[in-house]
């Protein structure tokens, strides 16, 4: 019984198992084709993060040299406005030494002259004394007088000079920034899209002539070449655009696109310590100085002038007291008369002199405060109103300072007719800070530490959604 069931049952049937075969074939290939799709997502999602890290660590390598440049140029700065302003002030103490030698000798001259003016007729042997010491006295003041004004005018010329200096290094450290931003940008794009696995999907060497396709062409690894460096040739002369996309059509006419964008701030805002006096008050407060010291060294050689001609007259007035009365008396008093008036002559020019010394001092330490580094002021052209000292920041600014990259790609599947296989749209992103240590003070633009460098802090997830 139990052998009649069997074979009842269980008896052989011939092929019942080719329809198994070929529904396990199907399930297999369809399972190699899904495993060979999520291994292509795979590798293509790897080229997109090493595309975004490699481009987003180049760009901030780049700013992380230029801002190191830019802290090192501005040591420079610095010592150059502290030896600047040490010298001024070294100056600036000399010359009031000068105008108190100046006013002491001028007020030496006043007391003698003083007491000349009253050296009548007879008299006039004192009168020429006191002219004569007067006449020395003001010469003496008008020599401290000139010494003075030969400090202002190489003061004036220091500030100018200073200020040239200062400026022109300012200029170069901001065409210096401008150029290295351009070639971060560059350098961004050119690693990026050298690491985005463009290279290993494109045929080797350069397009054939019978090519015309534009997005056929770009199947080439040598049109590749020619577009990474048309990349490096623009960063040159200009500032890269903020994306690039490179699409192109493989041999069964499948497209492809790889874009990339990469973010870096531009470097053009500086702040500025800088004097408090913009440069034309400074050069117009010290040629007031000098206007002042040239008008009170006129007035002192005029009064020395005027002392020599009262000492003449006194002079002569001594020769005719000695001759007999009343002739002689007479002729000495009006020569003494003459002389008193031009002793009073040199007194008022001397009094002029001494009114403008108080003004001079008091624009001379105008002048010397006006040179302290104590006002900021931001500058995002280039203008040249002000006396720079050093640079305090530069724009991006702590904590900002940030390159971004951004990576898409697009490859179409292939048609097999009754199966189409599909990839999904890749999005990568990395986000590097050029600061430096991060989590420590890292670079340091005032005061001035070369300690800059670039740090991935964030990446994608492993994400095909462009979020």
């Amino acid at each position: 019984m139990f052998t009649n069931f069997s074979k009842n049952k269980f008896r052989y049937e011939q092929g019942q198992m080719v329809p198994i075969f070929i529904i396990v074939l199907v399930v297999l290939i369809i399972m190699a084709m899904v495993s060979v799709n999520l291994s292509k997502v795979a590798m293509t999602k790897t080229y997109g993060a090493n595309a975004a890290d490699s481009g987003a660590l180049a760009g901030g390598s780049t700013m992380a040299s230029l801002f190191n440049g830019i802290a090192q140029s501005n040591s420079t700065l610095e010592a150059k406005y502290w030896m600047f302003y040490a010298s001024f002030s070294v100056s600036f103490a000399t010359a009031l030494i000068k105008l108190a030698f100046a006013q002491t000798y001028a007020n030496q001259a006043t007391a003698a002259g003083i007491i000349a003016t009253g050296a009548a007729c007879c008299a006039a042997p004192i009168g020429l004394a006191k002219s004569g010491v007067a006449n020395l006295a003001a010469v003496a003041s008008a020599a401290e007088l000139a010494s003075f004004t030969k400090i202002i005018i190489a003061l004036n010329l220091a500030v100018l000079g200073f200020w040239t200096g200062q400026y022109f290094t300012y200029l170069k450290i901001r065409e210096t920034a401008k150029k290295q931003h351009n070639y971060a940008k560059g350098y961004s794009y050119t690693f990026a899209f050298a690491n985005s696995g463009i290279g290993n999907k494109l045929r080797s060497g350069d397009p054939p002539e019978d090519v015309t396709d534009p997005d056929k062409k770009r199947d080439y690894q040598g049109s590749f070449s020619e577009f990474l460096t048309s990349i490096s040739n623009l960063a040159k002369e200009d500032t890269p655009p903020d994306e690039y996309i490179y699409p192109w059509k493989d041999g069964q006419d499948r497209g492809h696109f790889v874009k990339i964008n990469s973010t870096i701030e531009k470097p053009d805002t500086f702040d500025l310590q800088v004097c408090v006096f913009p440069l034309a008050v400074e050069l117009a407060d010290l040629a007031s100085i000098l206007g002042l010291g040239l008008s009170a060294k006129a007035d002192m050689i005029a009064a020395g002038e005027a002392y020599r001609t009262a000492a003449k007259f006194f002079a002569l007035a001594v020769i005719q007291c000695g001759k007999p009365f009343p002739d002689g008396y007479v002729a000495a008093c009006n020569l003494s008369a003459a002389g008193q008036a031009s002793a009073g002559v040199g007194n008022a020019a001397v009094l002029a002199a001494i009114a403008l010394i108080p003004a001079m001092i008091a624009l001379l330490v105008a002048a010397e405060a006006g040179l302290m580094p104590e006002r900021s002021t931001k500058d995002s052209e280039g203008d040249a109103l002000d006396i720079i000292c050093w640079i305090n920041d530069v724009k991006p600014w702590d904590n900002e300072r940030f390159v971004t990259v951004h990576t898409h790609q697009h490859h179409e599947g292939t048609d097999l007719g009754l199966w189409q296989t599909a990839y999904p749209d890749i999005y990568s992103y990395s986000l590097v800070s050029f600061q430096g240590n991060i989590g420590q003070q890292g670079g340091q633009i005032y005061p001035p530490r070369m300690e800059f460098d670039s740090d991935i802090i964030d990446t994608d997830k492993l994400s095909t959604t462009g979020k």
